[in-house]
């Protein structure tokens, strides 16, 4: 990539991200350490360098892409495991629970199988 601007060089990081993305931390390491090499003092050197140590010590921790609206969800589904347990511990189980199931109803699908891991913990306490 010599010859290359300096925005293009950039783009590597960006590829690495997407390696990651796509769980293939053998192919983000290079990539990463391609940026790395091409562009030493490069805007995203410090993210590079981390994310191929974090790779390096554990293949397995790759990062996903996140948007925006996910976030806002993940958030929200955080928020609702946080009031079910609130309710919980000062009300009931019967309040935490009709609470919990309020919010799952407006959560998107795709979230409510995690958020359904969270609500275990509440269902056991009831037993």
């Amino acid at each position: 990539m010599q010859g290359y601007s300096k925005g293009t060089k950039d783009c590597l990081y960006f590829v690495g991200a997407l390696d990651e993305n796509d769980g293939n931390a053998a192919a983000a390491v290079s990539t990463y350490q391609k940026y790395l090499a091409e562009a030493p003092q490069g805007s995203y050197r410090a993210q590079a360098q981390a994310r191929v140590d974090a790779l390096r010590a554990n293949p397995k921790d790759v990062q996903k892409i996140v948007t925006c609206a996910q976030m806002q969800q993940s958030a929200e589904a955080q928020t609702a495991y946080d009031d079910a347990v609130k309710l919980q511990q000062e009300t009931g189980n019967d309040e935490a629970i009709a609470s919990t199931r309020k919010r799952l109803q407006s959560t998107p699908m795709s979230f409510r199988s995690s958020l359904c891991t969270w609500v275990q913990p509440i269902r056991l306490r009831m037993t």
